[in-house]
């Protein structure tokens, strides 16, 4: 269960601090995930295993750098190398 929930636990723990919103993009290796605000989700292919780093924008930050979409706070991830 540890490895279902591992993403969305960092990102609950950066929501409480007040650096993000609930419904931060997500970029994984330079790639925009599109979020669905109904589901209030969005499906990663990925597991924590892939996760080499992981990093947060803030509001300000991410709303400068990715626009109006932005502004909820980005959460980066990049994956491991692939050593072929």
């Amino acid at each position: 269960m540890e490895e279902k929930y591992f993403l969305n636990d960092k990102i609950n723990t950066v929501v409480t601090e007040g650096q993000i919103t609930k419904s931060p993009i997500i970029v994984i290796d330079g790639v925009l995930f599109q979020y669905d605000e109904k589901l209030d989700t969005v499906k990663l292919p990925l597991t924590k295993k892939d996760m080499y780093l992981l990093t947060f924008l803030n509001k300000k930050t991410a709303g400068v750098i990715y626009g109006k979409i932005g502004k909820r706070g980005a959460v980066l991830i990049s994956t491991k190398p692939n050593p072929n």
